[in-house]
């Protein structure tokens, strides 16, 4: 059994990278719908999810990359413990990016003022 060779920031990256995409998104817009309710609108919210979008994709890729790595995938016999933290890291980024697309969709349909 050969060892697995991964980074270990590598399999936490699309947790941490998830989550800090998602608080930018969120405290970027609540707090400028809070404190700028007239002058924000979807184009902002939508500029401000696709960074956060770009994040989060970024981080999930190299849990992806992490999860390969260490044999990941239905085929192998290999120890399942170096597969799980990319495993859940990478399930993680598609939740934080489920989160921020769901986001985006309430800031281009609800009006700023609303929110």
């Amino acid at each position: 059994m050969k060892p697995i060779a991964s980074p270990s920031w590598r399999a936490w990256a699309g947790l941490w990278a998830g989550a800090i995409g998602w608080s930018l998104h969120h405290q970027t817009m609540s707090n400028g719908n809070f404190a700028r309710c007239p002058t924000m609108n979807g184009l902002t919210d939508l500029g401000v999810g696709t960074v956060a979008i770009v994040i989060i994709l970024a981080g999930g890729f190299l849990s992806w990359t992490a999860w390969r790595r260490a044999s990941g995938g239905p085929e192998t016999s290999h120890e399942a413990s170096g597969r799980f933290i990319p495993a859940l890291s990478l399930m993680a980024a598609g939740l934080f990016l489920l989160t921020v697309l769901v986001q985006i969709g309430a800031g281009l349909i609800v009006p700023a003022c609303w929110r």
